[in-house]
């Protein structure tokens, strides 16, 4: 009789996880360092046809933006859920699911906007920054947000929100500040 394999699993070794630090200097080599965040307010505005942001975007020359996908997923619950029918309209008269793909696919590709998928370690520095802030009126991904921005060493947002300003972010255009 021939001895049987255990079918007990071995343990996996263990991966060494890049440190936050080494997260955001492999970000920086990957995206440069003139990167522009843009927040949910910042896609939004775009499409409440804002001549501000829709001029800002059109004179951007030589920075990266970036965002995130949180960010992109609170875009497109606000665009389904909108309380107004009209309130959100793509170029071509898109609105709630229709302008929803516009924004992932050709808006994002029209201002060539690179997507930053935050690792846990990201996250959960902005679960903490959270509860540390929680009087600013800031939601989770705005913070998370926030956290991105400084990760890749700015001071400067695309948004209308004014709570970044607490935060010491400047924000664009500048007919907010």
């Amino acid at each position: 009789m021939g001895r049987q394999k255990s079918k007990r699993r071995h343990p996996t070794p263990c991966v060494e996880v890049p440190s936050l630090n080494d997260f955001w200097q492999g970000q920086i080599r990957s995206l440069g360092r003139r990167v522009f965040f843009v927040d949910t307010g910042g896609i939004l505005k775009t499409l409440e046809a804002d001549e501000a942001f829709t001029e800002f975007f059109d004179s951007l020359v030589g920075d990266q933006l970036i965002t995130s996908t949180y960010v992109l997923s609170e875009v497109v619950r606000r665009i389904i859920k909108a309380d107004h029918p009209n309130r959100f309209v793509g170029p071509a008269g898109e609105r709630h699911s229709d302008l929803a793909v516009y924004v992932l696919t050709q808006w994002l590709e029209t201002h060539n906007v690179k997507i930053l998928c935050p690792p846990e370690e990201v996250f959960n520095a902005a679960k903490a920054m959270f509860a540390e802030n929680r009087s600013i009126g800031c939601d989770l991904v705005d913070v998370l947000s926030y956290v991105i921005v400084k990760g890749f060493q700015q001071s400067r947002i695309v948004s209308s929100d004014a709570h970044f300003r607490k935060l010491g972010l400047a924000c664009f255009p500048t007919i907010f500040s």
